[in-house]
């Protein structure tokens, strides 16, 4: 559980997290690893069940070898495939934006559709590649929209609150994420 800040050096990441966001997960350790966030709830982990929508998340994980374009066709075509399955309607696929944020430049696909079971779904969903390291970002969120209002300014606040930060040189005795942040 992070509060305040989740730091992460060897995937040269950190979030400032807004007052009152509480981010559980291991803030990227692992190979695919990261932080997620209920936007329903932010100061709660509904990671126990539940539907998935109403939820966001910060991932560092190791490169594919894709560029963030190719990364957000692919989400756009799972989207689209998973909709067919889902016997979704309504479905509105925005055409990807590059947009900067962090010192790095990314590609915002944003999308809508309404699932039988869910209703009108929203999604926004980043990618980006680390110039240096063999790592890929990935931001992303799913909101109901009857609450999206509210839950686009948290997830807003916490894209913002994204930096990457590349470390000033390749020292492996580099602290561990634990003792570099606020992990509770």
């Amino acid at each position: 559980m992070y509060r305040g800040e989740c730091r992460n050096p060897e995937r040269e990441f950190q979030l400032h997290l807004p007052g009152g966001v509480v981010a559980f997960g291991n803030c990227g350790l692992g190979p695919g690893d990261g932080v997620r966030i209920s936007l329903l709830n932010p100061t709660y982990d509904k990671s126990g069940g539940g539907p998935s929508w109403d939820e966001m998340g910060v991932w560092a994980s190791t490169r594919t070898p894709s560029t963030p374009k190719e990364q957000a066709d692919r989400f756009e075509r799972e989207l689209k495939e998973d909709s067919e399955r889902k016997h979704a309607t309504d479905v509105e696929i925005l055409p990807a934006t590059q947009i900067s944020l962090g010192s790095l430049a990314w590609i915002d696909v944003k999308a809508s559709l309404v699932q039988p079971l869910g209703g009108k779904l929203f999604y926004e969903v980043m990618f980006a590649k680390d110039p240096r390291k063999d790592i890929d970002y990935l931001m992303g969120m799913i909101c109901s929209a009857d609450l999206c209002e509210k839950e686009r300014r948290v997830f807003k606040s916490v894209v913002e609150g994204f930096t990457y930060a590349p470390a000033e040189h390749d020292d492996k005795s580099i602290k561990s994420m634990d003792a570099d942040s606020n992990r509770q």
